[in-house]
């Protein structure tokens, strides 16, 4: 059930991060609505991100070095299959151009679900804390 929650949670930060780009990318770039089928298009995506991110990053790391290169070792593995992923949506061309958008596009996603992950998790480990000390007071 834990696994089920952290692909959730995954699923749902991804998702909403591809949305927000994918729609500032389309209106700066194409200047023109989205797609229906986009809307079909981003939860796949997300779903897909989640289930290359859940495994990869519950591995565990001695080292930061190795943490460092895990992390990059997945952004570089995302980057691949968001390109790919866009080049079969027809969301972007195949050309350099295009994948370093696309892999642009990743990197602020990325960004923006780690930024979510870490603040979610940030309070739940304060909301925790608190009720630890309350426990102590007694």
């Amino acid at each position: 059930m834990k696994l089920l929650n952290e692909i959730f949670k995954y699923f749902a930060y991804i998702t909403a991060g591809t949305a927000l780009i994918c729609f500032i990318a389309v209106l700066l770039h194409h200047g023109d609505t989205v797609s229906v089928w986009m809307l079909g298009e981003i939860p796949a995506v997300g779903l897909i991100t989640a289930l290359i991110t859940v495994p990869i990053l519950h591995k565990e790391c001695k080292t930061k070095k190795g943490l460092y290169l895990l992390l990059f070792l997945h952004f570089i593995l995302l980057s691949a299959v968001m390109s790919a992923l866009g080049v079969s949506f027809d969301w972007i061309g195949l050309s350099a151009k295009n994948i370093l958008f696309m892999t642009l596009c990743t990197a602020l996603v990325y960004a923006f679900t780690y930024s979510g992950i870490y603040l979610s998790s940030k309070k739940d480990a304060d909301e925790l804390n608190e009720v630890i000390k309350a426990k102590n007071q007694r």
